[in-house]
């Protein structure tokens, strides 16, 4: 989903802007949860660090410099100007630019299997777009479990054994989870 530069009324709707935040994903993290009432996502994933001679699991943003923020564009822009490294995710077109947006409901889909991959410590993973081929994927729905009710694409993946549900947000990224056969059944 994408919204043009010049549309007033768009100004006003709550959505989820795709925000990048260059090298500093953290510190938008951080500014965001002390401002109150906003909500935002940025994605996770663990891995091993060694600090001080000790190994350990830390979380670290999984899609370097993007985060997601549901709000309106004239609160962002104002909250802007207090943290000028987070920027508009805009897509360029000879028609003109747009600020990238994505559905409600795909971004709800998008932290479900983020979030339970994290939660279920299993491996999680994020890519482009055009990484993927969804013409070879059959569409499926997880029938029971954490992830219940969720649509994706079942997909094979270059390098992988197992079978994995593919998450899409349109034009920005997509996730993707392991789950057991038992728990999908084809839409």
């Amino acid at each position: 989903m994408t919204e043009h530069f010049g549309n007033d009324d768009a100004a006003n709707t709550l959505q989820w802007y795709v925000m990048r935040a260059y090298k500093k994903e953290l510190a938008a993290e951080q500014a965001l949860s002390k401002a109150e009432g906003w909500t935002f996502f940025l994605p996770k994933r663990r891995v091993w660090r060694v600090r001080h001679g000790e190994r350990r699991q830390v979380l670290v943003p999984a899609i370097p410099n993007l985060l997601f923020v549901y709000a309106t564009r004239r609160d962002l822009l104002s909250f802007k100007q207090s943290c000028p490294y987070l920027q508009f995710a805009i897509w360029r077109k000879t028609t003109g630019s747009i600020y990238l947006t994505v559905p409600d409901g795909q971004m709800q889909d998008f932290i479900r299997v983020t979030n339970a991959a994290l939660a279920q410590q299993t491996d999680i993973l994020f890519s482009s777009p055009e990484g993927i081929d969804l013409k070879r994927g059959t569409r499926v729905r997880v029938r029971s479990g954490e992830l219940e009710g969720l649509c994706g694409t079942l997909l094979k993946l270059r390098g992988k054994r197992a079978k994995r549900v593919v998450v899409m947000l349109e034009n920005v990224a997509a996730a993707s989870i392991e789950l057991p056969p038992e728990l999908i059944e084809p839409i």
